[in-house]
C-alpha cells in the first residue's frame, strides 16, 4: 500500500509506502490494515481517492480505512472510491451469468471470489458500505454501478464518491 500526500500545489508530492498484510499481494508482511492509522494529521486532506483498493479488503480493514479517510479529510473535502457492491442489480447480473465474478463465496462480512484467495476480488454489500461512509461522517453524493456487472458502466467498478 502506498500513500502520497501533496500539502499544497507548491510541494512535490511525497510517498509512503505502508507493508500491510493482504492475503493476495502481501501475504508476508505482519501489520493488519485492520489497525493501521494513516500518517497524517486530523483533516489534512481536500480529496482522497482510492482506486482498486477496496475491492482486496475485507470488512474490518474496509471500515478502519473509512475511519482514517474520515479522520484525515477536512470539512468540505471529497473522497473518490472504487468498489464490487453487491445488491439486488448485481445479484440479478450474478445469477444470469452476465457479471464478470460471481462472489460465490463468504469473506468477512464481504463475498469473495476465490475461497483459497479471499482477497484477490473481493465485493461488499452495498447497503452496509453506504451506511459505514454515513456511520463515518462521510455523506455520499453518488454511486455509480461499474461495468463489471454486465458491461455497462463509465467505470468497471462501482464507485462511491462522498463528501465531510
Amino acid at each position: 500500500m502506498s500513500f502520497a500526500s501533496v500539502p499544497s500545489h507548491r510541494d512535490t508530492p511525497k510517498f509512503i509506502h505502508a507493508d500491510l498484510y493482504n492475503a493476495h499481494y502481501t501475504p508476508d508482511s505482519k501489520v493488519s490494515a485492520s489497525e493501521y492509522q494513516f500518517p497524517y494529521t486530523d483533516e489534512s486532506f481536500d480529496f482522497i481517492f482510492l482506486t482498486s483498493v477496496f475491492t482486496h479488503m475485507q470488512r474490518p480493514e474496509t471500515l478502519r480505512y473509512l475511519s482514517e479517510i474520515s479522520r484525515t479529510l477536512a470539512p468540505g473535502g471529497r473522497v473518490f472510491a472504487t468498489f464490487f457492491l453487491i445488491d439486488p442489480e448485481a445479484e440479478s447480473a450474478i445469477a444470469s451469468g452476465r457479471a464478470d465474478f460471481s462472489f460465490a463465496h463468504n469473506g468477512k462480512g464481504t463475498r469473495v471470489q476465490f475461497a483459497e484467495n479471499p482477497d484477490h476480488a473481493v465485493a461488499h454489500p452495498r447497503d452496509l458500505i453506504l451506511e459505514a461512509f454515513a456511520d463515518f461522517g462521510l455523506k455520499v453524493q453518488a454511486a455509480l454501478t461499474g461495468g463489471w456487472r454486465d458491461g455497462n458502466g463509465d467505470s468497471y467498478q462501482d464507485v462511491i464518491v462522498a463528501t465531510r
